[in-house]
């Protein structure tokens, strides 16, 4: 196995990013939802937090992975984000 360096390691994560692998789409949505996070610190815009966050949320019931499905479909995930919209 090779040992990989910065853009090794990025050329990878693309790699993995273009796959269809259902690890590469589940890192995909934590990735999302750990960018929503950031840009609801960063804007501090509770509204617009909402609209990321539902769209976010959109995405997970979609995504034909079982734990982002059963995540999406809680009843906090929908009242945390009718509460910021």
């Amino acid at each position: 196995m090779e040992r990989l360096d910065g853009v090794g390691l990025m050329e990878a994560m693309h790699r993995l990013q273009r796959s269809m692998l259902k690890s590469a789409r589940a890192w995909r949505l934590k990735m999302a939802l750990r960018q929503v996070c950031a840009q609801a610190r960063r804007h501090a815009s509770i509204k617009q937090a909402g609209v990321d966050l539902g769209a976010w949320l959109s995405w997970a019931r979609r995504s034909r992975l079982a734990p982002f499905k059963r995540l999406a479909a809680t009843r906090f995930a929908a009242a945390l984000a009718w509460q910021w919209t």
